[in-house]
This record gives C-alpha cells, sequence and structure tokens, in this order.
C-alpha cells in the first residue's frame, strides 16, 4: 500500500525523526517502543520500497558509462544505491574552490547501509579530549560533559540491539562488553592476528554488527547495502521493527526545506516531495541528518528571531568540524580468504596512546570497492588539485591500469588506519552565496600532519616484515565518512549547540543525536556512540512525561516489505 503523504500531514505526531541513520533511526525506535506517535523523514529513498529499484550489494559506479561523469539518465543511480548525491564546496583554498560528493549514505539507514559494520565502544579518555591535546595553539578542544560511564549500560544495550559479534580489546578489557560471542577469522587474518601478536602487539577480533562470513551468504558489502540482508544497520535493527511493530511512520524522498520556530520550540517542520510542499507538525523534533546536513538545515532556517540560524544564538552551528584522518595499507598476505571474501574482522589498538600523543585505530577495511568506483574517487580527487601531472597519472591508470589495480586490491588484505582529529573552530561547514550549496572549510594543521607522519611508522613496522603498501588518504578532505563535531553539546550555552540532554539551547522540544553533537572526535568509528547516546536520550526523553497507550497497527497499514530480515526487540 502506498503511503499518501497528505495523510501523513494532517496527523498530529509525536515525535518527528528527520533522518533514518545510527542517531535517527535508534532513538526514532526506543520512542516508538516507548508509546510515541513517530513518523520518520528521509531525504532519500527507502530501499524497503521495491519499486525504487535499489542497487543492492554494489557500486553504482558500475553502471555509469563513463566514471568520471554522471550523465542525466544516471541521476537517480546514487539515491538507488543509498549514497549522498548533492555536490559539496570545498573553500579551504579560496583561490582554487573544489566540488565533490562524498561517499556517505542517504536513505533509509543513512551511512550505517554502506557501512555500519564496525561498532565498538571509545576508550574511556575519549570523553576527556583534552588530556591529550592541551597545548595546542588555537584549537578548540573540550572535554565532553558526558563520561564513558554515562553511556556503559547504553553501550551494551546498543551492541545487543545491533547484535554485535566481537572479542574485548585487551588494552582495554575493563571497559569492554564480555557478554559478545566471537566467531572464526578467515585465513588472511589469521595469518595477520600471529603475526601481530609475534611483535608483542594485542590485535583483537572486531566487534561488527554484519553476521560471520560462515553464517552468511554475503559476498561482501563494504560501502554498499547488503543483498543478504546480513548487515544490521539501523533500518535491519530500529527502522523495520518500528514500523512493524510499533505504529512507526516512514516517508521517504522528503526534503526538509525548513523548521520554522519561535522563541521558545518549532512549530512546524516544511518539506518538499516531488512538486508537493507539505507541513509538519509535532511535539518534538529530532535532528539526525548527519554533521553536514543537520547544520545546514539549521543555518538555512534564519527567521527575525533566528536571524544566524536556528538555534544558533552561540554563533557554533556548523563550526568545530572534525573527522577523521584514514589511509590504506595494502598488505600481501598468503593464503587469502576463499573467493576473495575479506571480512572485516581485524583491529589493534596499540598506538591509540604513543609517547603522550594520541594517533588512533587499525582494522579491516572488508572488501575493496569496485575498480570503477575507485576511479571515480580518483577522478574527483585529482581534478580537484589541479596538477597536469595528476591528471596525467590518473589517464595512464585509467587506460592501461585498471587490471593492475583490480590485482592490487584482489591480491592483498586491505586494512584501514583511523587517526583522531583536533577540533578548531574555523574548521567548519556553512552555506554558500545561493544559500543552499553547502560548503566546507577544514585546514589541517601542522599538528595533525606531525601525528599522522608517526602514525604511518608505526603502522608500517606492524606489518613488515610482510610486503606492504601505504596508500595516503589522510589528507584529503573528500573523505568525511566519519566527520562530527558541527553542531556541539556543551553546558555553556554561548560556545556549545545543545546540551547534555541533546536538546537544543534555547528550544525546549528540538534535539540533534548524530554525530554533529559531539564536543570532538576520537579514534573510533563513531557508530556504536552515536546509537548509545540515541538510546540515552530517549529515556529521558520519555521520563519528561508518561507515554500514551499505543494501539497496534491497522491490518491495511504501510508497513516495510516482508523479505528484509526482522529486527528484534531488546531496547
Amino acid at each position: 500500500m502506498k503511503i499518501n503523504h497528505f495523510d501523513l500531514q494532517n496527523q498530529h505526531w509525536d515525535v518527528i525523526v528527520i533522518g533514518t541513520g545510527m542517531g535517527g533511526g535508534t532513538i526514532g525506535y526506543a520512542l516508538a517502543k516507548g508509546g510515541k506517535k513517530v513518523l520518520f523523514l528521509e531525504r532519500g529513498y527507502s530501499h524497503l520500497d521495491s519499486t525504487r529499484e535499489p542497487i543492492m550489494g554494489s557500486f553504482p559506479e558500475e553502471q555509469l558509462k563513463n566514471p568520471t561523469r554522471i550523465e542525466n539518465d544516471e541521476k537517480n543511480l546514487l539515491p538507488r544505491a543509498g549514497r549522498y548525491s548533492r555536490h559539496i564546496l570545498d573553500i579551504t583554498n579560496p583561490q582554487r574552490p573544489s566540488s565533490f560528493i562524498p561517499l556517505i549514505g542517504e536513505g533509509t539507514g543513512g551511512s550505517s547501509a554502506l557501512y555500519g559494520a564496525a561498532l565498538e565502544r571509545f576508550f574511556p579518555e575519549d570523553f576527556v579530549a583534552t588530556r591529550h591535546f592541551r597545548d595546542v595553539p588555537g584549537s578548540s578542544q573540550v572535554d565532553w560533559p558526558l563520561s564513558y560511564e554515562d553511556l556503559a549500560a547504553h553501550y551494551q544495550r546498543a551492541e545487543e540491539l545491533f547484535q554485535v559479534y566481537g572479542s574485548p580489546d585487551p588494552l582495554r578489557r575493563a571497559f569492554q562488553s564480555d557478554h559478545l560471542r566471537s566467531a572464526p577469522m578467515s585465513p588472511a587474518g589469521q595469518k595477520l592476528f600471529q603475526h601481530w601478536l609475534s611483535k608483542g602487539l594485542h590485535p583483537y577480533r572486531l566487534p561488527v554488527a554484519h553476521r560471520p562470513h560462515s553464517e552468511s551468504s554475503c559476498p561482501g558489502c563494504q560501502a554498499t547495502r547488503c543483498k543478504a540482508h546480513d548487515k544490521m544497520g539501523s533500518a535491519e535493527a530500529c527502522l523495520i521493527p518500528a514500523l512493524r511493530h510499533h505504529g512507526a511512520m516512514l516517508l521517504d524522498d522528503c526534503e526538509v526545506l525548513h523548521l520554522k520556530a519561535d522563541s521558545e520550540k518549532v512549530t512546524s517542520i516544511e518539506c518538499r516531495r516531488g512538486e508537493d510542499r507539505l507541513t509538519f507538525s509535532a511535539d518534538q523534533v529530532i535532528l539526525a541528518a548527519g554533521a553536514l546536513e543537520t547544520p545546514r538545515l539549521l543555518l538555512k532556517s534564519k527567521t527575525d528571531i533566528w536571524q544566524n540560524g536556528l538555534g544558533n544564538r552561540s554563533g557554533q552551528v556548523g563550526k568545530n568540524l572534525s573527522r577523521h584522518f584514514m589511509d590504506l595499507y595494502m598488505v600481501g598476505i598468503d593464503p587469502l580468504a576463499d573467493g576473495g571474501y575479506f571480512e572485516k574482522e581485524l583491529a589493534l589498538n596499540d598506538f591509540y596512546f604513543h609517547d603522550g600523543k594520541k594517533l588512533g585505530t587499525i582494522q579491516s577495511l572488508g572488501n575493496p570497492p569496485d575498480t570503477k568506483a575507485v576511479l571515480a574517487e580518483m577522478h574527483a580527487e585529482i581534478w580537484s588539485s589541479g596538477a597536469w601531472w595528476d591528471k596525467l597519472y590518473f589517464h595512464t591508470v585509467k587506460s592501461i591500469g585498471e587490471p593492475v589495480m583490480r590485482s592490487i586490491m584482489r591480491k592483498n588484505l586491505c586494512m584501514a588506519a583511523i587517526m583522531d582529529d583536533v577540533s578548531y573552530e574555523d574548521n567548519q561547514v556553512g552555506l554558500a552565496a545561493d544559500g543552499e550549496t553547502l560548503t566546507i572549510r577544514y585546514q589541517m594543521r601542522a599538528e595533525g600532519h606531525e601525528r599522522l607522519k608517526l602514525f604511518r611508522k608505526l603502522c608500517m613496522e606492524s606489518f613488515r616484515p610482510l610486503p606492504v603498501q601505504l596508500h595516503k588518504q589522510g589528507e584529503n578532505n573528500q573523505r568525511l565518512a566519519h566527520a562530527a563535531g558541527t553542531c556541539r553539546m556543551g553546558e555553556d550555552r554561548n560556545s556549545s549547540v545543545v546540551n547534555p540532554s541533546n536538546r537544543v539551547h534555547d528550544l525546549e522540544n528540538l534535539y540533534i543525536v548524530d554525530t554533529s553533537f559531539f564536543p570532538t572526535g576520537s579514534g573510533i568509528n563513531p557508530a556504536l556512540t552515536v546509537a548509545a547516546n540515541a538510546l540515552r536520550v530517549a529515556e529521558l526523553m520519555l521520563h519528561r512525561e508518561t507515554p500514551k497507550a499505543r494501539s497496534s497497527r491497522p491490518e491495511n497499514s504501510p508497513t516495510a516489505t516482508n523479505d528484509l530480515r526482522a529486527g528484534h526487540d531488546s531496547v
């Protein structure tokens, strides 16, 4: 049954959640289960709707006529694959601005539909961010107003909800869950595991939310939607159960244009779906559109009352952008896994803290991308640099190097090194002169370059004498998969956007639960922390008033498609 969006518009909702990624999907599910009448608004396409012809298990670039260009008749390929499809303008160098489309998620599940496999807890020290960056000139590094203990119970609930399996990190066993089940490693993973152990290092089975290869028919779905439906992203773990069992509703392909508000609360949400303009209202509004789109929407929502953008009396909306510095290491290991399947299975944190410096983690990337996707990424990066020698190199690779590239990716184990960032207020997202285009300004400082140089040296030493190739990506501003910090949390309304309950200062009914609330980043994938915090905030919201009794879903009400693996109720 097709959803009539005008019928949804005419209802008043307890809660409207904008975005269905880790933050939005998790909090919407918990609130719907707690008795709230919840509507999800998603700008991207729903892969639960077969009429959208979702692309599952493959990269949309594989269907492009030219991997360096998207033709007019191909513009829906990215949305069908759950991918963000708008250009962002990098204005870090005002003399040479560059436009690119980041490889992040948009649609049901957000980026968790593409990635979402590595779900592990932050270090307790991540919440005391100034401890390792106390004397960095010009930084805006702050401690979190939350501690690890504030999230510990919610971490465990999130691990249960997303069916995470793996093993504790030996370096922080006291702060890790002992209830996770483990799984056998691939032959390549076992060999690297033993190699690290022989060097006196402390590898462990990376906590992930994807069924082990031995239990799954998935051929590997890194950066794509899992065609076997064995990846537990926010759609599978949260959105589908909320729709099927707890009366929530979903409206996809719905772009939120403005949030209208008086001096105290959000009064309505103005949207566009196709040619139709829609207006929704709710008692509580939750922003979970991501660290790029959430500040964009707030900055667009200007009024006479909110002249700098909604919730932006502090002037901090969009500022303090942080991202991970990520490199790839191609490690020659024999034997590789059967059939070219590379499981996301290993991690190492021996260099997370090193000689008083905070660096980061090493973890399995999983299956490498299709060569056409790699060429598309190379093209976007090289053409933004403007250097003729880079362009010549790209044409050489494109014309004669594709088989070589495919061989390198399929005959080596790909490991990702992820390094922590330091916050600076002038690293930020904003709006271009047209008031619509998203801009970023991000400058990597000397301290970042120095730490990354050290981290690379330590990573290379950990792999040797195995053959290893380093593919540097850490300096590339187009790598925004773990962007955070653009609506930071804090107790002081003059220097932050949301309070420790994730409610926007000065607005009684607006919350932000995606990575934009992070006061500072970490060297760990943020997804589990986002989900755990969403469960924490849902609990706070439910305790503000007694939940209403909810009737069961009407028999003819729209539900998720039946061919997807149903989530489960554990919140």
